[in-house]
């Protein structure tokens, strides 16, 4: 499901995880082509700049070749406004010290089923299981990061990583620790009986929350996980379009 992927993608195992949508590949007419939409109703419509350029380039084109075999002149589309959104500053800049800053990377992948594909293992239930979309390389393309866990210590989420591969559930050259201190804050002072629900009406709106333990016993809910904050770009206008005024803030907290 994955074309020109940057890092090594986890073999598919099972379907796609609970909450979080897949959307497959679709053809259209004998033309392939990857669709982009939102994690369920969250991640529609990601008409950032570089993203809306890069349909409206490649629709065009297709109608430029058409035109060439058919001996018809295709038509200029018109242009296509773009879209931009201005994320505040940090919610909580005096937590950066103790947040939880490293995740592991299962899979990056140019599709949301292939990235949901790396939220599914046998018998193995992932800590804090989040998809990530960013902008990865030159060509202004997202991508789905398939992520899990949050520790404080680079050597711990390695630890997890490597356990995963001695057990086979990876192979050994796939996964990664990434450095993600960033994150979208969806809820704070969660009590700990009401986190399944609070994470099931996030997810029924296709947003891929999870919730981190906070030192005071109660739970704070997020999204995504990013190695800076811009790249919460993507997932923030989804929240926008929501109605939801996006908050980035450092993770903080641990796994159930």
């Amino acid at each position: 499901a994955t074309v020109d992927r940057p890092e090594a993608e986890l073999p598919m195992i099972g379907t796609p995880a609970q909450g979080l949508t897949a959307i497959s590949d679709a053809t259209n007419g004998g033309r392939k082509r990857t669709q982009i939409r939102r994690l369920g109703t969250g991640l529609g419509a990601l008409g950032v700049a570089l993203l809306v350029g890069w349909f409206a380039f490649d629709d065009a084109s297709r109608a430029r070749g058409a035109g060439a075999v058919s001996g018809q002149t295709a038509a200029i589309a018109p242009p296509i406004p773009t879209d931009t959104i201005t994320l505040p500053p940090v919610v909580n800049p005096e937590a950066e010290p103790i947040a939880a800053n490293f995740a592991v990377e299962l899979v990056a992948a140019n599709t949301l089923s292939g990235a949901n594909s790396g939220l599914v293992m046998r018998g193995q239930e992932l800590p804090a299981p989040t998809l990530a979309p960013v902008q990865i390389g030159s060509d202004g393309r997202p991508w789905f990061r398939a992520l899990t866990g949050a520790w404080h210590e680079r050597d711990a989420a390695q630890a997890w990583l490597d356990a995963l591969r001695d057990r086979g559930l990876l192979r050994q050259d796939v996964g990664r620790v990434l450095r993600v201190p960033y994150a979208l804050l969806l809820a704070s002072g969660i009590r700990s009986s009401d986190v399944p629900a609070a994470l099931a009406r996030w997810h029924a709106l296709g947003i891929p929350a999870y919730a981190l333990v906070q030192d005071d016993g109660s739970a704070r809910v997020f999204a995504g996980a990013f190695e800076t904050s811009g790249q919460a770009a993507l997932l923030a206008k989804s929240l926008r379009d929501l109605g939801t005024a996006p908050v980035v803030a450092f993770r903080t907290g641990r796994t159930f």
